[in-house]
């Protein structure tokens, strides 16, 4: 493929990974082979129908992330995915002037979700105080935030000091604002290349209990649910003129991505049903031209995946029969903003072993706030 990329396009030449299964290389193996590594998480959820704590099962990193909690966790998981590309050789610590870095990470989307439905559960309540006061919602984006990104710049022990630095909110759909963000910066001159990354971790204890009381988390009282998991992805991103120039490997190309805003949410009247996102993923397939892989949106909620049902069903009456599908979900989890950047990296592993069902592939990708985008990657 690599006759057709313009000097111009976006090239990831660098990954690294921390999640549930491992780093980059043995993480997209294990995956590969169906391994999944689920486990007791160190946190409770609050049962809203029983009242009590409830056990949940989900993907954490074990030992890697035991202990640490809220920022301190995000920051741990984004070193441990930057020490996995320093070690492989992919980017040096030492000298990132000419490189912008873009970090994305969770919105507050579930945790104002839980916080609305916590005050309707409490008015239609006989036994709720007429001047009860409710909960303040927890406060998220987390303090500090903003600084999360030098936190584990530090952590990972870089010296030198990137010539950008943005940071990004978003959910399952962060892959391409990251990935706009850093062709501008690319485009402009204003660097020479970019380390693009999301950490996430929905196994925190603030995440379960919302998830848990919107319905959607599965637990041992809720056999329907997603499973979170957390990881921390980092790519790097250059044009193919200056990976070609440099001799760099080349793991996948960017070939384009669409992005919508749909006008309904999960927790919405009517919720999302896929035909919005079907037309996105049919746009983003008519960037590339063989034949796609696809990597799914599903999560395991049971909206969800009607959403994707219907999107996969008008994609095949489109005439769309895609060589294969993907559900990273299966092996990682629900990892939320980190969700597109596992999925690239199962995509361009999956070709340089060369195991890949398609030498293009469509990432699906869905926000429960109502962001529907899907990115075309292709092998190098």
């Amino acid at each position: 493929m690599s006759h057709d990329i313009r000097d111009d396009t976006l090239v990831v030449t660098g990954l690294g990974m921390a999640s549930s299964l491992g780093r980059y290389t043995a993480g997209c193996a294990a995956a590969r082979a169906g391994i999944v590594r689920t486990s007791e998480l160190e946190f409770l959820a609050d049962d809203p129908l029983n009242f009590e704590a409830v056990l949940v099962n989900g993907h954490s990193c074990g030992w890697l992330t035991r202990g640490f909690a809220e920022t301190g966790r995000l920051v741990r998981l984004g070193s441990l995915a930057l020490q996995d590309l320093f070690t492989r050789g992919e980017a040096d610590p030492t000298d990132l002037a000419d490189c912008g870095v873009v970090l994305s990470t969770a919105t507050g989307y579930y945790l104002a979700q839980a916080h609305r439905k916590l005050l309707e559960d409490r008015e239609g309540s006989d036994d709720t105080p007429a001047d009860a006061v409710a909960e303040e919602p927890f406060e998220y984006p987390y303090p500090y935030a903003e600084n999360t990104i030098h936190k584990i710049l530090r952590a990972a022990g870089v010296t030198s000091v990137p010539g950008a630095v943005h940071m990004i909110f978003e959910d399952e759909a962060a892959l391409i604002p990251a990935l706009e963000a850093a062709t501008s910066w690319i485009r402009s001159g204003q660097v020479a290349r970019c380390l693009v990354g999301a950490v996430d971790s929905p196994v925190d204890g603030h995440w379960l209990s919302s998830l848990a009381r919107l319905g959607i988390l599965k637990t041992v009282t809720q056999p329907v649910g997603l499973m979170p998991g957390e990881a921390g992805v980092f790519l790097v991103l250059e044009p193919y003129g200056l990976a070609r120039r440099r001799a760099a490997h080349i793991h996948a190309a960017v070939r384009g991505w669409v992005v919508r805003q749909e006008p309904q949410h999960r927790f919405s009247e009517p919720v999302p049903i896929g035909f919005e996102f079907a037309r996105v993923i049919l746009e983003a397939c008519g960037v590339a031209t063989a034949a796609h892989g696809l990597y799914s949106s599903a999560n395991g909620d049971s909206v969800r995946s009607a959403e994707w049902g219907v999107a996969l069903s008008r994609l095949l009456g489109e005439g769309f029969t895609p060589a294969g599908i993907v559900d990273p979900v299966a092996s990682f989890g629900h990892v939320g903003a980190a969700h597109g950047f596992v999925a690239l990296s199962m995509a361009a592993h999956s070709w340089v072993r060369g195991y890949g069902a398609a030498p293009t592939a469509t990432l699906c990708l869905a926000s429960d706030s109502g962001v529907r985008g899907a990115v075309a990657i292709g092998r190098a």
